[in-house]
């Protein structure tokens, strides 16, 4: 091997390159095993689950009230439901359908393709602020 233009290759140097590569090549072999672990995952029926026509084909209004209902679950699990007056109750449904409103529009608004990339953009910076902390 030879430099381009200072003369030969130190056996120091080479051995560096030639270290450099194996860990290089070392390092895509591993992309390439995570890739096909994810792919088998998604591949396996038993793992993974595509959901997508489901949001596709969904009303928006009956996928918050299923949303509603597991929250009511979850209420009820932890008794929480018991130590709620109704119109705290209703509060907090109220504030759950409104955070879940501003999760769906703003995804929505970071993805579609009728706005401009600064609108996107705009919605996604809103999103992670509202969000990230979560």
């Amino acid at each position: 091997m030879q430099r381009a233009s200072a003369g030969p290759l130190t056996v120091r140097e080479a051995r560096v390159i030639t270290d450099n590569d194996a860990a290089f090549q070392s390092k895509l072999k591993l992309v390439e095993r995570a890739k096909e672990s994810v792919a088998g995952i998604i591949a396996d029926p038993k793992r993974s689950v595509r959901l997508d026509e489901y949001y596709f084909n969904t009303p928006r209004e009956q996928i918050l009230e299923e949303d509603l209902i597991i929250l009511r679950k979850i209420l009820a699990k932890y008794k929480i439901d018991k130590r709620l007056e109704p119109a705290q109750e209703k509060l907090l449904e109220t504030r759950f359908r409104d955070l879940l409103t501003s999760a769906y529009e703003l995804t929505r608004d970071s993805l579609a393709k009728s706005g401009s990339e600064k609108q996107r953009r705009g919605s996604q910076d809103r999103f992670n602020e509202a969000f990230k902390p979560i």
